[in-house]
């Protein structure tokens, strides 16, 4: 796991509100244009590794610079504790990550949407949480 000096390289910027994205090379140099409601939200993903969720308010200045420090997964835990999904703020739609070997009665949940398979390999930062709204694992 890196710190938050980690120099980003090539990776996406994800707007999970209305499904953009952004592919950004290694100069590091970002412009969103912020007077776009579903821009104010987002965050960068490479490699697998997220960043923590960035939310500008409407008054943001246009020309604001914010430095993107990543990965964050601790930004995540107290919406793991809460199971509230850190996009939407809500917790109507969020369902947990299961791992392991999936039994038929995992995929009838599965499909059901009352949960989410996460494969066979479990690691230390693995998600948690699935919120069906947003399409976002924590």
């Amino acid at each position: 796991m890196a710190d938050d000096s980690t120099q980003l390289g090539v990776g996406q910027i994800i707007f999970p509100i209305s499904s953009d994205t952004m592919h950004l090379d290694t100069s590091g140099i970002v412009q969103i244009d912020l007077t776009k409601e579903n821009h104010r939200v987002f965050y960068y993903e490479w490699g697998g590794w997220l960043s923590r969720i960035y939310r500008f308010p409407q008054v943001t200045v246009a020309d604001t610079l914010a430095i993107i420090k990543a990965p964050d997964y601790q930004y995540y835990t107290d919406f793991a504790v809460r199971k509230k999904c850190p996009v939407c703020l809500s917790g109507r739609h969020i369902i947990p990550i299961v791992y392991g070997y999936p039994s038929p009665k995992m995929f009838r949940k599965s499909h059901a949407g009352k949960i989410s398979l996460g494969g066979c390999m479990v690691h230390q930062y693995s998600p948690r949480f699935y919120c069906k709204k947003d399409d976002f694992q924590f």
